[in-house]
């Protein structure tokens, strides 16, 4: 696999955060390595350049998110905060916006770059991606123990 080496070192300097979107898509630790390397070995498939960035690699890990197929959630063995079990139940592409723009803090710019959307499709997308956020939070604290659930 011709430029691996070159994914590693990129991976590697931005780790953690790379890590952190992966594991924000997937909700598992598992499912986040899975991810990661499944986009690691989709680009060194494409040929990979010496002057690739993370955006490249975080770009990879979203359409390799997006492109998967949507799996039964399993119940892992913890406890999730309201906002993460919330996030479980977002389509694909509304989460995937959600994480980026807003848990991640990335600009508005950066994110419609990393999903390859123009700003004037991206922003439709962030808003419905907060509309529904905000409509499972308040179905959520309406029912009281029901966001007390074991993340998925």
């Amino acid at each position: 696999m011709n430029g691996i080496r070159e994914i590693i070192n990129c991976i590697n300097g931005e780790q953690a955060f790379i890590y952190n979107l992966a594991y924000r898509l997937t909700g598992e630790e598992e499912g986040a390595v899975e991810l990661i390397s499944r986009a690691a070995s989709r680009l060194a498939e494409e040929g990979f350049h010496r002057d690739c960035t993370s955006q490249e690699v975080l770009s990879q890990i979203c359409r390799e998110y997006l492109n998967a197929p949507p799996k039964d959630c399993p119940s892992l063995n913890r406890h999730c905060s309201p906002g993460e079990v919330i996030l479980a139940k977002l389509p694909h592409r509304e989460k995937t916006a959600l994480v980026l723009h807003d848990v991640l803090r990335l600009s508005l710019q950066e994110t419609a770059i990393i999903l390859n959307e123009p700003e004037n499709v991206f922003r439709p997308l962030l808003y419905r991606a907060r509309n529904l956020f905000k409509t499972h939070w308040a179905a959520g604290r309406d029912g009281g123990e029901k966001m007390q659930r074991r993340c998925i």
